[in-house]
């Protein structure tokens, strides 16, 4: 028997298997404030949400997203809603294209906020 491979064990081999991941989507709002008259149909803002992003070029091409409305809108500052419990939205909606559409609810004045998420179709959430 011969000693020089005895302090060697045989080969083994194993498989990597490169799994994808979901990058986050990402976008911005180019508006920080949008202004409705009171007693309005409301406000449609084209091109509201910009650089939007599924994530990476590949899945900006094979993912798709929607915008959500992130809970309720919250007051910041002299708001009077009419009746207690009552939203500050009858719609809301911002399109995949960055249309968004905002309709308040009839007798609120003062300011509120949205929050907005994108969630894209690999199921994260930014």
């Amino acid at each position: 028997e011969e000693q020089g491979d005895c302090n060697l064990s045989g080969e083994q081999e194993f498989e990597v298997r490169m799994d994808r991941v979901n990058t986050k989507p990402s976008f911005s709002l180019r508006l920080p404030v949008v202004t409705v008259d009171q007693g309005s149909a409301g406000a449609v803002e084209h091109g509201f949400a910009v650089g939007v992003s599924a994530g990476t070029p590949e899945e900006d091409e094979e993912q798709t997203f929607v915008f959500e409305q992130a809970g309720d809108a919250t007051r910041t500052a002299g708001l009077q809603a009419p009746g207690a419990g009552t939203r500050y939205l009858s719609a809301f909606s911002l399109h995949p294209n960055g249309t968004m559409t905002i309709v308040p609810r009839k007798g609120v004045t003062g300011n509120f906020t949205v929050r907005v998420i994108m969630r894209d179709s690999g199921g994260v959430v930014g």
